[in-house]
């Protein structure tokens, strides 16, 4: 049984693995700094020496506001995904890893100078925190090792957790999401809409928008309140009595002890704080109207004709897709969608898109298809490529990720030819390009150390003009159709508002256009020139709708100043003197990576079972892996005092192939039954059966993730050895011939999947598919 067991896990882990997103075969190198490991691959040696120097200054820093974590930490710079994450865990050791993917695709998180900077600091908070252990905790971490039962912070709810590396991420860089609008726009609208959540709502899995991400904005802005109002020691505060409370999910006596009031009472006050600041709703724009009225996630309105409008949204009911809308409000769904992208009509009629999907079990990455007559064809493979627009020639302008930076590229119709147009840069990132109306400029946003302007371009790439410069986010800009102005958004104002630029001379000055209490993105002018459609931001997502264009009202002239929504608050923002600039590059030799270091086992679990029959058995359990995912492996060794048993269970995978995984299981184990015979009569027992069980296996596992299929096969060889004994041993030569011969069964074992099933958001397991798996062996 635990054989099966098992390899049910290794099934469930070749699946895991292809969303670690790490390659393991990749050639990973090492960069050692004072209080790091820094791995990397050789394509993002670049970015990860400037990571080693962001790593020690955010430990620096972090340093003057929690107590340090114990020992190395281990960082892996990965570009083996093209979207942003990052994730930070105690155990087995410290360790992080970042994706260097920049976050041109996430305007809400645009607000950084160094982005590599801003997510390291977030995860090495995680560290920070998750790492303090004192009292009863560490006394247990004394015995156990790193066991990960035994980090008190660990059980804290996740907007703790979240919500305090989000606070330490502004506090100590400056920028971040408290510095940005969106935290506070989402907080704003829910107040709008009397849909603030209560404080035990706040879970990564609840069904209400924003989802998951509610963790981190109410998260951080409970902290930021905090600290705010009761004084950046009492943030450390909370940490410290954390790490040391008996009963650490119970937040009352630590929220008090740190704060002087509970979190709750906390929540109360920031809640009635906030109701009381936000204005109530009015017009956005004079004659704007909703058109759709899902919420959720609504993305990149194009105007299809005068009276219909084509737009991205994953409605969290159904997969993500691309829908067409009237003026009416009557909608269609057009297609199925792997992400959200603009989806631009070509001049065949045809759509154009992209979408992220696997190239490998351990790579995503995005490219152009084109859907006609309701078929799905892709035009790229491995090209990378987001955000695409199309000119009246069938010309493609898209941005193209590379290693931690992006640039913009034009596409042949076909997509078989792809020219850079603007260079490459770890320090200048691009998005949202769109071309002129005839075809002769494009329009994009450039940012670069941390502030925004909108850039014209000429065909070829070479700057014309640029404008709207600022150190807040500016996103979506889009062209009239007379080409004479440009349309954006941007938050300079502290909300998300739309501007409008007069273009028909060097250096135009910038307009806002809109009042939204919340935000208001995707400005996109009718062909007509008739209506503005934009993007509404509500407690329950996204909306898009429109405004006449003859009654927009110019707010005034925009200047590059940037509103903090923490304007005016000098317990904000810690800055520690004397730290390396941002782009400092570490200079010392880079060694090839060794697994060595963390995958030694670092903690123990002790194992005990008792019964009647077999008496009292106890052991320990251990695991471990290495920080790219090579070596994992799982060890339990126990020992039963009865009768003397020794039992282990060994089970290793190596991924260092890539493909196939291959897995070692080898075990001994034992099985006891009772001996009765008819003693003069009567059924008596005399004494005990003893079965020794010992059996290997190895197997290989191929994996095909994609993001609407998954297939899976393995195959593998297999050996079980079977012998008999007595207890007393005077028993055995009276047993059933059947037990006196041990036996050895070879054989061979072999199992396939495959899945179409669909997840969306809110579903509750899989759905709108099939999932099908066949397995065999032969004994």
């Amino acid at each position: 049984m635990r054989f099966f067991l098992l390899v049910a896990v290794l099934s469930l882990g070749a699946a895991r693995a292809s969303s670690a997103q790490l390659a393991p075969n990749a050639d990973w190198h090492t960069l050692h700094t004072r209080h790091f490991r820094v791995h990397f691959a050789p394509a993002l040696e670049q970015e990860a020496r400037r990571a080693a120097v962001n790593a020690e200054r955010a430990y620096a820093q972090l340093s003057t506001e929690l107590v340090p974590p114990r020992g190395t930490i281990d960082l892996v710079i990965s570009d083996d995904v093209d979207y942003v994450n990052g994730y930070a865990t105690p155990y087995p050791t410290n360790r992080i890893v970042v994706y260097a993917h920049p976050p041109t695709d996430a305007s809400g998180l645009r607000d950084y100078e160094d982005w590599n900077a801003l997510v390291v600091t977030h995860e090495l908070t995680h560290i920070f925190h998750l790492d303090r252990s004192r009292g009863i905790w560490r006394i247990g971490q004394g015995i156990f090792g790193r066991n990960p039962l035994l980090f008190p912070n660990l059980y804290e709810p996740r907007w703790v957790l979240e919500g305090l590396a989000v606070y330490y991420e502004s506090r100590l860089t400056g920028v971040g999401r408290l510095e940005s609008a969106e935290h506070l726009m989402t907080a704003r609208a829910a107040a709008l809409a009397n849909r603030i959540p209560k404080l035990q709502e706040l879970s990564p899995g609840t069904s209400r928008f924003p989802g998951g991400e509610v963790i981190y904005i109410y998260g951080s802005l409970l902290f930021d309140y905090l600290s705010r109002t009761r004084g950046p020691q009492s943030v450390r505060d909370f940490v410290e009595v954390g790490a040391k409370t008996p009963i650490p999910f119970i937040l009352t006596v630590t929220s008090r002890k740190a704060f002087g009031m509970s979190f709750q009472t906390a929540w109360e006050h920031w809640r009635d704080s906030l109701m009381r600041e936000t204005r109530q709703p009015h017009e956005v724009m004079p004659g704007w109207r909703q058109l759709t009225n899902a919420g959720y996630v609504a993305l990149f309105p194009r105007w299809l004709g005068d009276t219909t409008l084509i737009y991205a949204a994953d409605k969290a009911r159904e997969t993500a897709g691309a829908y067409r809308v009237a003026l009416s409000g009557r909608e269609t769904r057009l297609g199925r969608r792997n992400g959200s992208s603009p989806n631009v009509r070509m001049p065949d009629g045809s759509v154009l898109f992209s979408q992220p999907d696997f190239t490998s079990p351990y790579n995503i990455r995005n490219d152009l298809f084109v859907e006609r007559n309701g078929k799905q064809i892709r035009l790229t493979n491995g090209a990378r490529l987001t955000t695409p627009d199309v000119r009246s020639d069938g010309d493609i302008v898209a941005v193209q990720d590379e290693p931690a930076t992006t640039r913009i590229v034009r596409v042949s119709p076909d997509g078989k030819r792809i020219a850079p147009i603007t260079a490459t840069t770890l320090d200048v990132q691009w998005s949202d390009p769109r071309w002129s109306p005839d075809g002769s400029r494009i329009v994009a946003v450039r940012q670069s150390r941390g502030r925004s302007d909108i850039v014209i371009l000429d065909s070829a790439g070479k700057v014309i003009d640029a404008f709207g410069f600022t150190r807040a986010i500016n996103s979506s800009p889009s062209w009239s159709p007379d080409g004479r102005r440009i349309y954006f958004s941007s938050e300079r104002t502290g909300a998300p508002q739309i501007f409008v630029a007069d273009v028909t001379s060097f250096g135009p000055t910038v307009s806002r256009i809109s009042d939204a209490a919340t935000g208001l993105f995707a400005p996109e002018v009718a062909p007509d020139q008739s209506e503005l459609a934009t993007l509404l931001f509500k407690a329950d997502g996204y909306h898009l709708g429109v405004a006449p264009l003859r009654g927009v009202t110019r707010y005034g002239i925009a200047d590059s100043t940037r509103i903090s929504p923490r304007a005016g608050c000098v317990n904000c923002i810690d800055t520690v003197p004397g730290l390396p600039p941002l782009g400092v590059a570490d200079t010392s030799k880079a060694t090839s990576y060794s697994a060595f270091p963390s995958v030694l086992p670092r903690y123990w679990l002790p194992v005990f079972a008792s019964s009647t029959q077999d008496g009292f058995t106890y052991g320990l359990q251990t695991s471990g892996t290495d920080v790219v995912g090579r070596h994992a492996y799982t060890v339990d060794i126990e020992h039963n005092n009865r009768f003397g048993q020794n039992s282990a269970w060994f089970s290793y995978r190596y991924a260092g192939f890539g493909l196939p995984l291959v897995d070692v299981f080898a075990s001994q184990s034992h099985s006891n039954g009772s001996l009765f015979a008819d003693v003069n009569g009567a059924i008596v027992n005399v004494g005990d059966l003893l079965e020794l069980d010992r059996y290997a296996a190895l197997e290989a596992t191929f994996v095909r993730p994609r993001f609407r299929t998954y297939s899976v096969g393995s195959i593998g060889a297999e050996i079980e050895g079977i012998g008999y004994s007595t207890s007393p041993d005077t028993l055995f030569p009276h047993l059933n011939e059947f037990y006196l011969t041990a036996r050895t069964f070879p054989g061979i074992i072999a199992s396939a999947g495959w899945s179409n099933a669909q997840r969306p958001a809110l579903s509750i397991s899989p759905e709108d598919g099939i999932s099908a798996s066949i397995s065999g062996r032969q004994r």
